[in-house]
């Protein structure tokens, strides 16, 4: 196994590890996020799980009239957990938004800019209703002229260690309401 395993949120994570000994050892882990340290088995990973992982293989060997040895060896694997765009933040000018639903007046330019949380991290493309031409980047500048939807889209490219390939994609609409003298 590498040295770095990548899984998608939500999914069954679980290690199957052996090793030779006599007798044949134990394992337990240590890792971030809440979850029990044996067996090997997380039913459903979650983001706070990301980060490294101690595998902790253990004996007792009890040699013939002789004091019990305990032995141990740590094994370290990063665990990076990936998950598609969650819902953005927005905020309009320095004005964080709770809607999506923006009113400016006809004639300004506004500036709307957004993020979101995503493994790996999300491309960002806008689009206006009836502009043809799509722009890119984590803000959008529009000079209001009349009432619009603008639609934010993010996605993202998730490559697991299982060697299954996903898209992660997410949109936002935007109506833009005029506001006239």
């Amino acid at each position: 196994m590498s040295s770095t395993v990548s899984v998608k949120e939500g999914w069954e994570f679980r290690l199957d590890c052996s090793s030779d000994g006599n007798p044949s050892p134990s394992f337990s882990w240590t890792h971030p996020g809440d979850g029990p340290t044996y067996p090997l088995f997380i039913r459903s990973i979650n983001r706070t799980h990301a980060g490294r992982f101690r595998i902790i293989p253990r004996n007792k060997l009890i040699p013939s009239e002789q004091k019990a040895v305990y032995l141990t060896k740590d094994i370290y694997v990063k665990v990076e957990v990936q998950y598609p765009p969650d819902p953005p933040s927005c905020r309009v000018g320095s004005s964080a938004r709770s809607s999506n639903i923006v009113s400016a007046i006809q004639g300004h330019t506004i500036t709307i800019s957004c993020s979101c949380d995503s493994n790996p991290p999300s491309i960002y493309s806008w689009s206006v209703t009836g502009v043809s031409t799509p722009t890119s980047g984590q803000s959008f500048i529009l000079l209001v002229q009349k009432s619009t939807t603008i639609t934010l889209t993010m996605e993202n490219s998730m490559q697991f260690t299982n060697g299954k390939n996903e898209k992660g994609r997410s949109e936002t609409p935007i109506e833009v309401n005029v506001l006239c003298k």
